[in-house]
């Protein structure tokens, strides 16, 4: 939930990790997929949707996260392109795409799903999050979906002061390297960013973020 509903910090961090769900048949990564795009937080070009110039212009200068259910399913060449601009959507970089070398500016972070091991290249390895689906259903997300205050959370984003939040990300970036010494350095940045996200998600929704380190060994 941190990750979709956090990708308009990237204005402020410029970066954003990609996130894969990995989960066998029927633990419900669809559900969850499906749950987030009808309630507008991300928008879902699996299958027959999927094709490499949909993704660029979904994904330029947007940073409303794409998801591709069951990745394996748009086969081999259109995963190696969606590689591609996974690698250019992480920092925002732009692209020159197709016959006529359109620009675009690959912005959207990416979901992807899959019933099995999903491979990254060297590459792209550092600059997604893995989680592993043991069961979700529909009514488990109702209210995060449903009633999440999307205009307000946006406004109370785009006030962020960036110095407040490059000290959060730095005390979330150090506790995380103290907790996990042997992760490297960008896999601690992008989990810091999320960290980073949900103490603003507390402050958000009034809650305290008092004993934050105890928080941030819970966490990690």
């Amino acid at each position: 939930m941190i990750w979709v509903l956090g990708t308009e910090f990237k204005k402020l961090s410029g970066f954003y990790p990609h996130l894969i769900i990995e989960g066998d048949s029927g633990t419900g990564k669809s559900s969850l997929i499906d749950s987030f795009s009808k309630a507008d937080l991300l928008t879902n070009i699996s299958g027959n949707l999927f094709t490499p110039f949909a993704i660029r212009r979904l994904g330029n200068n947007s940073f409303k996260p794409i998801a591709v259910d069951d990745v394996f399913s748009i086969g081999e060449n259109y995963f190696g392109h969606l590689r591609v601009f996974m690698n250019y959507a992480y920092t925002s970089k732009t692209e020159k795409y197709g016959y006529d070398k359109e620009e675009f500016i690959s912005c959207a972070p990416v979901l992807l799903s899959g019933h099995k091991n999903i491979d990254m290249p060297d590459t792209l390895i550092n600059k997604v999050i893995k989680i592993k689906l043991e069961q979700f259903t529909d009514s488990n997300n109702d209210w995060s979906t449903k009633k999440w205050p999307k205009k307000k959370w946006k406004a109370f984003i785009d006030d962020i002061n960036q110095q407040d939040f490059y000290e959060k990300m730095n005390t979330c970036t150090l506790a995380l390297s103290e907790i996990n010494p042997l992760l490297s350095e960008t896999m601690v940045r992008n989990q810091a960013l999320m960290l980073t996200i949900w103490i603003y998600m507390r402050q958000f929704l009034g809650l305290s973020n008092d004993n934050l380190k105890n928080h941030l060994k819970i966490l990690a």
